[in-house]
């Protein structure tokens, strides 16, 4: 697991952190 908290991104930064908080967000942006 990577932490980039170095880099504000949308999405990417809970991504790296954590995949399933990422894939949760993406479903509710889609």
């Amino acid at each position: 697991m990577r932490h980039k908290r170095t880099e504000p991104k949308e999405g990417i930064d809970m991504s790296e952190l954590t995949p399933l908080t990422g894939e949760a967000l993406n479903t509710l942006r889609s």
